[in-house]
């Protein structure tokens, strides 16, 4: 079967369009703040406030999560099985002019668990701590 050349220009521009959107991938951003800003969609101008709403992002190499300077966090992360590249690692970072604290209370504030190529920077993890009654890990 001999295909003409429109229909052969057809399907190596439907390859190469296949190809193309299959290796592009958009790197998401997810922002989150101690205090409400109306609706939650995890966005800058409407940041996510519950640190469990990290447990539920399937993170993908390339994602940068940011906390914002100055707030307080209040609860646990705990991630496992995040999976960055050497070239596109998954990042934690505060947004602003200060860090961003995590503080864990009685338990660990930040705990990555079996994973790869990720960074945490400009964060601040505090606990309650030995001196305040703390009995656990954080």
């Amino acid at each position: 079967m001999k295909l003409n050349s429109s229909l052969k220009s057809f399907f190596v521009l439907l390859f190469i369009g296949v190809l193309f959107f299959s290796c592009a991938r958009t790197h998401h951003k997810y922002y989150f703040a101690g205090k409400q800003s109306g609706k939650e969609d995890g966005s800058r101008q409407h940041p996510f406030t519950s640190l469990q709403k990290l447990s539920q992002l399937i993170l993908q190499p390339g994602d940068s999560i940011f906390f914002l300077a100055g707030d307080t966090l209040i609860g646990n992360i705990f991630l496992k099985n995040i999976r960055g590249t050497k070239e596109n690692n998954i990042v934690f970072t505060s947004y602003g002019n200060a860090k961003s604290i995590i503080n864990g209370g009685n338990k660990e504030a930040f705990v990555i668990d079996s994973s790869a190529y990720f960074k945490i920077k400009n964060l601040a993890m505090i606990g309650n701590g030995r001196k305040t009654g703390n009995t656990k890990d954080g």
